[in-house]
C-alpha cells in the first residue's frame, strides 16, 4: 500500500486546481460562494465502498479504491502507451458518444494514476460543490454539460466522458428554454427551478422538466444509481443498459407543441 504515500501530495495538487476553478465558477456564473477561503478540509479521500467520486455536506469525496483499481490496471500491457491520450478533441468536446468503457481504456492506455484520475473529474464535482445540484440524472447532465463547456472555454482538464446519454438531453433542454434559463437553473433546487421556470417560461414549461426529470430517474435508478460500484466494468456495464427512449419521446412532443405556438 505504498501509494497512500502520495495521498497528502495529491491532495495539495488537487486544491490548487479547486481553488482555480471555484473562481472561475464565481467569476463566470456570478457565483457568491461563501465558506471557500479556507479550502483544505473540502476534499476528503478515503474508503467510500465505490470508485465513483461524489459531493456530499459540502466537501468532494474521492474513493482510495481507486489507487487499487488503477493498481490493477497496471498490470495490462498496454498501461501508459500513450502518455497523451485523449478522449476528445475540441471540436467533439461538448457532445460526443463516450461511454464508460471509452474511459477505462483511457485511464489504461494513458497510464493515468489516482491523482490523474481524481483531477479529471474534479472540475465537474467542484460545480456541484459551487451549488450545481446532482440530486437527479437530469441534473447530471446538466453539470456535465456545462464541465464541459467550461473546460473548452479555459482549456482546462475532463475526462470528456461522464453522463453522455445525460448531457444529449441536456442540451436539448438548453435548446427549447435558452440559454439564459438554462445556465440560471442549473444552480438552483428543484423548487426555486420549477417556480423560476413558471416565472420564466409557463406552467408547461415547469410541468414539462418535471415530466422529464422524473421519467429519467426512472431509468437512471433501476438501471444503474441504485447499486454501488467497487469495479469499473460492472459501473460501465450497467450504465450501457439506460436507455432514455420514452424520455426523447416526451422531448419531441414538447418541442412539437411549442413550435406550433
Amino acid at each position: 500500500m505504498s501509494w497512500l504515500g502520495n495521498m497528502e501530495k495529491s491532495k495539495e495538487k488537487l486544491l490548487v486546481l479547486l481553488r482555480k476553478y471555484i473562481n472561475i465558477i464565481s467569476n463566470d456564473f456570478n457565483i457568491d460562494i461563501k465558506d471557500f477561503e479556507i479550502l483544505e478540509d473540502k476534499i476528503i479521500i478515503e474508503d467510500t465502498g465505490s470508485i465513483s467520486l461524489f459531493v456530499r455536506d459540502g466537501k468532494i469525496y474521492l474513493p482510495l479504491l481507486a489507487y487499487e483499481v488503477i493498481d490493477d490496471f497496471k498490470k495490462n500491457p498496454n498501461y501508459g502507451t500513450n502518455k497523451e491520450h485523449k478522449c476528445y478533441d475540441d471540436g467533439n468536446l461538448i457532445c460526443n458518444d463516450n461511454t464508460f468503457l471509452d474511459y477505462i481504456n483511457h485511464v489504461i492506455v494513458g497510464g493515468l494514476d489516482a491523482e490523474e484520475y481524481f483531477a479529471e473529474s474534479l472540475l465537474h464535482e467542484t460545480l456541484h460543490l459551487c451549488g450545481s445540484k446532482g440530486c437527479f440524472a437530469i441534473r447530471e447532465g446538466m453539470t456535465e454539460l456545462l464541465t464541459r463547456e467550461l473546460a473548452l472555454k479555459y482549456n482546462l482538464l475532463t475526462s470528456g466522458c461522464g453522463y453522455y446519454k445525460e448531457i444529449e438531453i441536456a442540451n436539448r433542454l438548453k435548446s427549447l428554454f435558452g440559454e439564459n434559463v438554462f445556465y440560471k437553473i442549473i444552480f438552483m433546487n428543484e423548487n426555486e427551478l420549477y417556480e423560476f421556470l413558471v416565472a420564466s417560461l409557463g406552467l408547461d414549461a415547469a410541468e414539462f422538466y418535471v415530466l422529464i426529470r422524473d421519467k429519467m430517474e426512472e431509468e437512471f435508478y433501476s438501471k444503474y444509481y441504485q447499486y454501488k460500484f467497487d469495479n469499473p466494468y460492472d459501473k460501465a456495464f450497467k450504465y450501457s443498459e439506460i436507455d432514455y427512449k420514452e424520455v426523447y419521446d416526451l422531448i419531441d412532443l414538447y418541442e412539437s407543441k411549442i413550435k406550433k405556438i
